[in-house]
C-alpha cells in the first residue's frame, strides 16, 4: 500500500514522492531489492516485498540519482507487509533536491511518477 510510504522522515518534515530502485543490506546479508515511494531529508518510504525487517534494524541503503550514487545508513522506524519506513542516520538534502528536481510535483501533483532505474 503506497501510502505507508508517508512515514518516511520525521514527522512535520516534507516528503516527496519518488520511484526508484533501492537495494537494502543489514548485517552481512545479500542486497535485497525495494522501491522508494516516498523521501525526505531525513528519511525514505519504501516498497519492500523481497524483506521483512522489525523496528530498530539498522540498514545500509544504496541508490542512484542522477548522476550520484549514494549509500546511506539508515534504521527501520515502521514497517507493515510490504512496506518499510527509514530514517537516516545522517540527513539527505542533497537526495531530496535531486529528487525534486526528477519528479516535479507532489502527493496531488501532476505529472505521474516515471521510474528511474538502478544503474550498475
Amino acid at each position: 500500500m503506497q501510502h505507508d510510504a508517508h512515514h518516511a522522515g520525521t514527522r512535520g518534515e516534507h516528503r516527496h514522492p519518488v520511484d526508484f530502485d533501492v537495494y537494502i543490506r543489514f548485517r552481512n546479508s545479500r542486497p535485497f531489492p525495494a522501491r522508494a515511494r516516498a523521501l525526505s531529508a531525513g528519511g525514505m518510504g519504501l516498497a519492500a516485498e523481497s524483506v521483512t525487517l522489525p523496528p530498530y534494524t539498522i540498514v545500509e541503503l544504496q541508490f542512484h540519482l542522477r548522476e550520484t550514487r549514494y549509500q546511506v545508513q539508515a534504521m527501520v522506524v515502521h514497517t507493515s507487509p510490504g512496506n518499510l519506513s527509514v530514517v537516516f542516520r545522517e540527513p539527505q538534502p542533497q537526495a531530496l533536491r535531486q529528487a525534486e528536481s526528477l519528479w516535479p510535483g507532489d502527493w496531488n501533483g501532476k505529472p505521474g511518477l516515471d521510474p528511474q532505474p538502478l544503474r550498475a
